[in-house]
């Protein structure tokens, strides 16, 4: 009986074996106005602009595994919430809770390291379901009046 159970689970999370493309990472194509000083900066440094902007966007989203210190992504959060970035729309500890509960996702993620087979399957249609879960909640706690579609402009 056990193992019938198991093969109705895979089969129902089966269509979760990939994230929906609403969720997915999207490389987007931008002409972004870069300050000559942050040129000057980066070419002194040896640091690509795009490096720069992109760790941040890893790191204060918990989506890198390992590589980010915990300095690190403090400091980005910090920046994040000082900037008031999205408190148009959420309370400052909305916006704290909101990044704690990614960087709890990025700690399991860290955890599943060295599993393989069903585990692993299980964990990634876990992190499929997750997201979709996680964005609707914020989305409909936050004032905006756009459908949750706006997703696919960003």
């Amino acid at each position: 009986m056990k193992k019938n159970h198991n093969h109705r689970v895979f089969k129902l999370i089966d269509k979760y074996v990939d994230a929906p493309e609403r969720y997915s990472t999207k490389v987007i194509n931008t002409n972004l106005s870069i300050p000559a000083n942050f040129r000057m900066l980066c070419a002194l440094t040896g640091v690509a602009p795009v490096k720069i902007l992109s760790d941040f966007m890893w790191i204060v989203s918990s989506s890198y595994v390992k590589e980010s210190a915990c300095i690190k992504r403090e400091a980005a959060i910090d920046y994040f919430i000082k900037c008031s970035y999205g408190q148009d729309y959420y309370h400052k500890d909305d916006l704290l809770n909101m990044l704690k509960e990614l960087e709890a996702v990025r700690v399991v993620d860290e955890m599943m390291t060295g599993c393989s087979g069903d585990k692993l399957r299980l964990f990634y249609c876990f992190k499929n379901m997750q997201a979709p879960v996680w964005f609707k909640k914020w989305f409909n706690k936050s004032k905006r009046l756009e459908s949750i579609s706006v997703l696919d402009q960003y």
